[in-house]
């Protein structure tokens, strides 16, 4: 028992450590997109299912000894792939194509290694069962998902903060070897069981199915599928709303794992009628986050798509374990699950942004799962499910207001204030109450239509409000697009003041600029540009300057183009082409200009590199890095390498102006650290804009410069906005080797 234990947790531990490693591999070479670690969870996905194929194909040769040897002999061979360190792709193919190189990337530097990982976990539950036919293999796989959870926590906590990526690749091939040499003792094991005809022998799970249908196949591959589905999604949306960083890969994966160690044993936490409750409640403050997280702290709002994705998990694999197969079909079960867990995870990284262009993938997905258990429920109608269901509405209605930001506000007083705003809430809210007091009535109690009626009731009504309200657009959407690099909306409001009147250009949930459509004003630098910004001080100073060279990298609307002068020559570095599109046709910062102005696809970094390596001239007299705004932070544009870059295409008596204005990371000692790191002079600039000034955003700049003289005006030096130096003790300089967010959220 102890060889397969061992090989079974170390070889899940190597696939899900190797996993967060290779994120950051190639995070700075696709642009840092919170895209990235979605289509690395298609890659992980689809090479999970290839080695449930070969696990399975294998396991049908009839000879046992002929299994071990060819299996040892592979993973003897995958020795020359290691240390698991990835090779840089071409840099065009990686912007013109991003998902297509991206996967060949991964399977090219990782393929081979991980498909044999992958087939362990199968392949070795089948060796125990002919091992031990009398033993259930299943607790493996509980097994095999703690080693996976263990190989997550530790990449963030505790390999993350202390090795480079190097010394991350070479520890985990030590594994690897140690792995190899767990598995011949699993193959010694396995060969000397005399076990003549184990796999028709029954196992000690008298609850099992007898035999497995296309229909049982079916439901498998749906479970599996909505799960990896929900974790894609969810993944996608903390990543795209903080930072794509391993911190944020590996939490919902952790949720993901737990769910099948909490439900793959025979004291499994889920139960159905519970569970129906909480979907709904879970459903309606995912379906809230929508609506009221941009304006969440980072902690509640990490805390609540976890708790949804939790929920949705563990329904999934609670169902799944209800419906195993005999340990005779082990593989089979397993390489179902897998194809639908690629399958999920390709619908929401290729799949939904090819054929939308709205991000409504979480809605919809609620409203698929909602309908999925009204469609049970009505097959199977219970009185405990349908009272689950209607406690379930009520905890929605009381609950999900309490969960917003409140601004100070006791929460009993959201309550209150929600209700009274609400009547409909507050009637359903009445009527909930009232059928679940009759519910425990005799006569409803016997009735099997009470239960239909629950079904019909709240999940009908709760299925069609997603179905809608995630597919309606607001009023004033102008446009939306939608890529690898997220979703891209235009939006117009209007006011009975035409000076009032603007128009929006988000990504994701952040707002990137704002043009006011009065013909006085379209002009006016808005949002994080205004005058009194640190960019604007900024460009204040350059104006002393003729035929400046300004570089952005980070597009938006162009806005920063409204400070340009006849003579002046402003290139932007946008890697989203959507954006570029969005810029050109909806806004007219670009085309109105006085400054001539260059836009240019692709990684400001890489260009920026590009043009280094090919002594382009001039240097930059300031160069503006704006691609932090966002709530999702590309880390590898504030490394060392990132810094050097930026400081060989810096004229002597240039800026570097670094946008660090955010709501849930603080960024302003990765930068203060990369200032003194390259004896750069510094100021950092904060404006609070007059709370009338609608049109201006709070913003937090700062200004470097190889000269202190430089700085040394009264537009920068002498703005009463500008913060002292902070203390630096403590902080670690970023590096494309080694950065960590976690001491950095707010």
């Amino acid at each position: 028992m102890v060889p397969f234990a061992g090989a079974i947790f170390l070889g899940a531990f190597l696939l899900f450590l190797v996993q967060p490693l290779a994120g950051r591999f190639v995070l700075p070479w696709f642009g840092g997109s919170a895209s990235i670690w979605t289509v690395c969870l298609l890659f992980f996905q689809s090479a999970l299912f290839v080695g449930y194929v070969y696990a399975h194909l294998l396991n049908r040769l009839s000879s046992i000894r002929r299994q071990i040897a060819l299996h040892l002999g592979l993973l003897l061979g995958a020795l020359i792939w290691l240390p698991p360190v990835l090779d840089a792709p071409n840099s065009v193919t990686a912007a013109e194509a991003p998902v297509l190189t991206l996967l060949g990337t991964l399977l090219r530097d990782l393929g081979p290694i991980f498909i044999l990982l992958a087939a362990t976990g199968p392949l070795v539950q089948s060796w125990y069962y002919r091992a031990l036919p009398r033993q259930s293999p299943y607790w493996l796989y509980a097994l095999s998902n703690l080693g996976s959870l263990l190989g997550l926590l530790v990449y963030p906590f505790v390999l993350e903060p202390w090795l480079t990526r190097s010394a991350q690749a070479w520890g985990w091939a030590g594994g690897f070897g140690l792995f190899v040499g767990l598995m011949i003792w699993v193959g010694l094991r396995s060969q000397s069981a005399n076990t003549p005809g184990a796999t028709t022998t029954p196992t000690s799970d008298s609850d099992e199915v007898a035999g497995v249908t296309w229909g049982v196949r079916l439901k498998w591959f749906l479970l599996a599928a909505l799960g990896t589905s929900f974790l894609a999604a969810t993944t996608t949306a903390l990543t795209a709303d903080v930072a794509p960083v391993p911190f944020l890969w590996v939490l919902p994966l952790v949720v993901y794992l737990v769910s099948f160690i909490v439900t793959f044993t025979s004291r499994s936490i889920y139960h159905p009628v519970i569970f129906a409750g909480l979907v709904f409640l879970a459903a309606a403050m995912g379906m809230d986050l929508r609506s009221f997280g941009t304006q969440m702290t980072f902690l509640p709002f990490l805390l609540v798509h976890l708790f949804c994705l939790a929920v949705v998990c563990i329904t999934c694999h609670g169902e799944l374990y209800r419906s195993r197969p005999p340990a005779k079909h082990l593989t089979d079960f397993y390489l179902t699950l897998s194809l639908g867990g690629a399958i999920g995870t390709s619908i929401i990284a290729v799949v939904a942004p090819a054929l939308t262009n709205v991000d409504n993938d979480l809605p919809t997905l609620w409203s698929l799962l909602l309908l999925l258990i009204g469609g049970a429920s009505w097959q199977n109608p219970s009185r405990g499910r349908a009272r689950f269901l209607w406690a379930g509405m009520i905890a929605a209605i009381l609950l999900v207001p309490l969960i917003r930001p409140n601004f100070g506000i006791p929460a009993i007083e959201v309550l209150r204030s929600f209700l009274g705003h609400q009547p409909l809430m507050l009637t359903m809210l009445v009527l909930a109450v009232i059928a679940l007091g009759v519910s425990f009535t005799p006569l409803v109690a016997q009735s099997r239509w009470f239960g239909r009626a629950a079904v019909v009731m709240v999940l009908g009504n709760a299925a069609t409000y997603y179905s809608f309200t995630s597919w309606s657009q607001p009023d004033g959407t102008v446009q939306t697009l939608r890529g690898f690099y997220g979703l891209i909306t235009v939006m117009d409001y209007d006011h009975e003041d035409e000076r009032a009147n603007a128009r929006y250009m988000s990504h994701g949930t952040t707002t990137h600029g704002i043009q006011l459509r009065h013909e006085a004003h379209r002009h006016y630098p808005t949002s994080y540009y205004t005058p009194d910004s640190g960019i604007g001080r900024a460009l204040i100073r350059q104006n002393q300057t003729p035929n400046r060279h300004i570089g952005v990298v980070g597009l938006g609307i162009g806005t920063i183009a409204s400070y340009g002068m006849t003579g002046d020559l402003i290139r932007f570095f946008e890697i989203d082409e959507n954006v570029v599109t969005i810029a050109n046709e909806h806004f007219n910062f670009l085309s109105e200009t006085s400054a001539e102005t260059e836009t240019v696809l692709g990684d400001g970094r890489l260009k920026l590199a590009a043009e280094k390596a090919a002594g382009v001239t001039p240097p930059y007299d300031l160069l503006v890095l704006d691609a932090f705004s966002s709530d999702a932070v590309p880390t590898h544009l504030l490394t060392r390498e990132a810094f050097e870059i930026y400081v060989a295409r810096l004229d002597v008596d240039g800026v570097i102006a670094v946008n660090i204005s955010n709501r849930l990371i603080s960024l302003r000692q990765v930068v203060e650290a990369q200032a003194r790191a390259f004896d750069l002079h510094f100021a950092h600039i904060i404006h609070h804009p007059e709370s009338d000034d609608w049109w201006q955003f709070p913003s937090e700049w700062i200004l470097l410069s190889p000269r202190h003289e430089t700085l040394d005006t009264p537009a920068i030096n002498g703005w009463t906005g500008i913060a002292a130096p902070s203390d630096l003790s403590g902080t670690t300089l970023w590096t494309d080797e080694f950065s960590s967010i976690l001491p950095l959220l707010r």
